[in-house]
């Protein structure tokens, strides 16, 4: 094969290279290397495969490169298509070549055909090339295959040091029976696989590969799919601009989708999703096809709005950096904003919300401003969703996404400003979820059915009010403490949530399923340890014991808080005062500062305090204090 443009035709890895004269880099627009230990044994198994066939060419896949320059003897490709396949390759090749399993003479073909020429004159040209920040560690590791970073950036870097891993483990695996394994495996890669090698003709032709390429029944995120339309957008269109904002932030967003652990395509389509609500397009149903309405709203014509498409290919990669941000806290510098952030996030749902948060992130510079914002959001978030005040097909979503993209495309215009945003979350929550709803929340009636053991935001709930108790006892605590993990290590290190009492334990209150032992004021973050011998005692013997070893079980501050709406005097009096009427009165005491701190914590004005009465006649249990 001689040193001339390929077009199209079938060729082996060494033809593909030219014998060490064509040089290729994935570009930044690309995804980093996503292939995973499934896809890899894929691959070795295949190569397992054809060592066993004679005389036999293996398809592989198509490869497709575009020329981006001719410079002395080289020429230079950006890899469009098939580059999980060949980093991969490249990976397994690197691994024969220093692992010391070829001879001499072998391993120096490896480097000078595949891997970089000219490093032992200290002018070093690469022939193969990752993008962005991920090329300095792939060329540390094809220098020496087992150097290790204690820290991965990106998903995309544990990949790659996996691969190297794998690979060398079922080289090793195989030589044991077949010394000549290695030997053989790479005769199998240069010289009986083949890929259809194609390179387009005109830039134009590269935009129509993308397109084809996106609905060939490849299974894409709609990321990757409006990616590769844009780069065809660009070349049809004749608008340059857009492939150029291509190349400077599609690398940007992929980092920072890698940094905060959403690279699946659920991941993908759903923060996509969110960009084009903000931005464009506020429809629930309408917003699941962004790729389609993309296509729709701006055709690849000279007539297209272009600086819009530039604008929202600008607004994709700031939100990937809000994601990261958000998702990680790693890149918020200011302590009160990540708590804010933290107690979002905490919560068991966000979805609805997170279209705000990209809107507040991408117009609110002004540190104080948005920590007012998103306060504010917090506590919307808590009431409506947390409470469990929406269900799953609730209009408000749609009124919150309604809200983020007004606030990002008419900010600064008319009376839309934060003012304006902080009074619609306010009138959001006078609408949707006000007190008397929240405390209905909150609360069982009289006969009725579930309870709060399986709430999904209970620990966060009991989380923020063991915090509150700490505060007024001018004491610091982080509220994220009590929703750890468990820890491997040390079983009792985290919380867990725990009847007060217990649904076993019968001598006051006597039925299992009692809606007393179903409510919110009969739970209490506990350490497994303290609650595992007495978690069936009736409650007098629980508070001594918790008071007994409180040094021992360091338990949550509202266990001494038991003892005082218990009463002390009574603690010691044992059964004589444990009766049913007394109990229920007690989880009255409890669930009323429960459900009193949720409307101070989780409210903007002063609220009004509840009383509860579960003796009462009446099929409602609550009501507020009436201020004179």
């Amino acid at each position: 094969m001689n040193n001339k443009t390929i077009k199209s035709k079938t060729l082996s890895l060494t033809e593909i290279f030219n014998n060490g004269l064509n040089c290729f880099e994935i570009p930044d627009y690309q995804r980093a290397y996503s292939w995973e230990t499934t896809q890899r044994e894929d691959l070795l198994e295949d190569l397992e495969n054809i060592l066993t066939l004679n005389n036999y060419k293996h398809f592989t896949g198509t490869i497709v490169a575009q020329e981006t320059e001719s410079k002395e003897n080289f020429i230079y490709y950006n890899i469009v298509d098939g580059q999980q396949r060949l980093t991969s390759i490249i990976i397994l090749l690197s691994v024969l070549a220093q692992a010391g399993y070829l001879d001499e003479n072998t391993t120096k073909e490896i480097y000078n055909n595949y891997l970089f020429k000219g490093k032992e004159t200290g002018n070093t040209i690469r022939l193969f090339k990752l993008n962005g920040e991920l090329d300095k560690y792939f060329f540390r590791k094809l220098e020496q295959w087992d150097y290790y970073s204690e820290e991965h950036a990106t998903k995309a870097h544990t990949n790659i040091n996996n691969a190297f891993i794998e690979f060398k483990k079922w080289l090793d695996k195989n030589i044991i029976t077949n010394p000549d394994f290695p030997k053989e495996i790479y005769s199998v890669i240069i010289g009986k696989i083949v890929f259809l090698f194609h390179v387009p003709e005109t830039s134009a032709e590269v935009g129509l590969m993308f397109e084809v390429i996106n609905n060939r029944g490849k299974k894409l995120s709609e990321l990757e799919k409006i990616k590769n339309y844009l780069i065809y957008y660009a070349e049809k269109s004749g608008y340059q601009d857009i492939k150029v904002a291509v190349d400077n932030y599609w690398g940007k967003i992929l980092f920072n989708l890698n940094a905060c652990h959403q690279t699946s395509n659920d991941h993908e389509n759903t923060f996509l999703r969110y960009t084009w609500i903000v931005f464009e397009q506020t429809n629930k149903s309408e917003s699941y096809h962004v790729y389609n309405n993309l296509k729709y709203r701006f055709p690849a014509n000279k007539n297209s709005n272009w600086q819009r498409l530039k604008l929202y290919i600008e607004f994709i990669a700031e939100s990937a950096e809000t994601y990261n941000k958000i998702l990680t806290r790693n890149l918020i510098s200011l302590p009160k904003e990540r708590k804010i952030i933290e107690q979002i996030f905490f919560q068991a749902s966000t979805a609805s919300i997170l279209p705000l948060l990209l809107s507040v992130y991408s117009k609110i510079k002004d540190s104080a401003i948005r920590l007012d914002i998103l306060s504010a959001i917090e506590k919307l978030n808590f009431r409506y969703y947390g409470c469990g005040i929406a269900n799953r097909s609730d209009s408000g979503n749609g009124h919150l996404f309604w809200l983020a993209h007004v606030f990002f495309n008419e900010y600064g215009t008319g009376n839309i400003t934060n003012k304006w945003l902080k009074q619609e979350i306010k009138g959001f929550i006078k609408r949707e979820c006000g007190d008397e709803s929240i405390v209905k929340a909150l609360t069982l009636d009289k006969e009725e059915s579930g309870g709060y053991y399986s709430w999904n935001n209970l620990k966060y709930f009991l989380a923020n009010y063991e915090e509150s108790i700490a505060v007024q006892s001018g004491e610091l605590e982080d509220f994220t403490r009590f929703l750890l993990s468990q820890d491997s290590d040390n079983k009792n290190a985290n919380f867990e949530k725990e009847h007060i009492i217990a649904t076993n334990e019968c001598s006051a209150i006597i039925e299992y399923d009692d809606i007393n032992k179903r409510r919110l004021g009969n739970f209490v973050l506990l350490r497994p340890s303290i609650n595992k011998s007495i978690k069936d005692a009736p409650l007098y013997d629980k508070l001594i014991e918790y008071k007994g070893n409180s040094h021992k079980y360091l338990t949550p501050r509202s266990l001494s808080e038991l003892e005082i709406l218990y009463g002390t005097e009574n603690v010691n009096k044992k059964e004589t005062v444990y009766k049913s009427n007394f109990v229920i009165q007690f989880l009255d005491k409890r669930e009323e500062k429960l459900i009193n701190f949720a409307l101070e914590r989780w409210g903007f004005d002063n609220s009004k305090k509840v009383k509860l009465d579960s003796l009462t006649n009446d099929t409602k249990v609550y009501k507020f204090e009436v201020l004179e």
